[in-house]
Parts: structure tokens; C-alpha cells; sequence
């Protein structure tokens, strides 16, 4: 399954952005996270990246109007996977919240629905949640980081 995720990279520069989130592919690749990825500035692919999605802007400063675009279509998709995630949990679910709490079939599912759902922005190596982005990004610096999309596959 391929899907767009954004790597919020703090650096100087964009050159240093971009090798901050190939280092973090590297890693989701090596930890098995992600099969592979392709940035949306690599044109030598015929099945990801922009063949797939089209045009997406590369690479885009948190502190311009782009980058803030990236960043909250991201968490806008974290949203909308966590919505259709619960959709389909509470259809196929007939038991109880006990139930589900004492071992249930289902509890497993529900588990691994929730805790992948926010798998939409990577930060320091790690996807991370909307909750966990209000700590990490300092106000203060925000033309210090970069969010740069990217397709991979898991």
C-alpha cells in the first residue's frame, strides 16, 4: 500500500533538510516500518512518488504558507485514517467494551487501528502524532524546519 507521509526535519538549510529526511527513510526503511520511499524531487521512478500522486511540492520551509499547507494536510490525513479506521472497527464489533478490554478477537484490531492511525508525519526518525507535535516544534524557530513529502510503500 502506497501513502504520503511528511518528514518535518529541523536544519539550515534545504540541502541539509533533504539529507535529514533521507536519513529518516533509511531508518523507517532498515526498522521495517516502510518498505521503500520516493521524495517528490527523485523523477527516476515509473510507479511512486510523482507517478503516482502527480505534482506535490518537494520541500517546503514550516514558516511559509507551503510548508504550514503540508503540515496540516497531514495531520488532515491522520484525521481521516483515524475515522475510517473506527468506521470499520465499530461495524464489525458486537461485544462490549468489556469485552474488548478482557481479551476479545477484536481488541487486537482496535489496538493496532488506533496506534497506526497517526502514521502521517515523521519527526526525529519516528512517525509521530498530532499531540506530540505541539511539544516538538519550537515557535519560535519554525524557519528552522522543513517538511518534506514523501511516497512509500508498506
Amino acid at each position: 500500500m502506497h501513502r504520503v507521509i511528511r518528514f518535518l526535519v529541523e536544519a539550515e538549510d534545504e540541502q541539509a533538510a533533504f539529507d535529514g529526511a533521507r536519513e529518516g527513510l533509511n531508518a523507517l526503511t532498515e526498522e521495517g516500518m516502510v518498505d521503500y520511499g520516493t521524495f517528490f524531487y527523485e523523477t527516476n521512478t515509473k510507479v511512486s512518488g510523482v507517478a503516482r500522486y502527480g505534482e506535490i511540492i518537494p520541500i517546503a520551509n514550516l514558516d511559509s504558507r507551503e510548508g504550514r499547507f503540508l503540515l496540516l494536510e497531514g495531520i488532515n490525513f491522520d484525521y481521516m485514517d483515524f475515522k475510517d479506521a473506527i468506521k470499520e472497527v465499530r461495524k464489525k464489533i458486537s461485544a462490549t467494551d468489556f469485552d474488548l478490554f478482557q481479551q476479545h478477537p477484536w481488541s487486537r484490531h482496535c489496538f493496532t487501528k488506533v496506534r497506526y492511525c497517526q502514521d502521517f508525519i515523521v519527526l526525529d526518525k519516528g512517525f509521530v502524532g498530532i499531540d506530540q507535535l505541539k511539544d516538538a516544534i519550537d515557535p519560535t524557530k519554525l524557519k528552522r524546519y522543513w517538511i518534506i513529502p514523501c511516497d512509500v510503500h508498506t
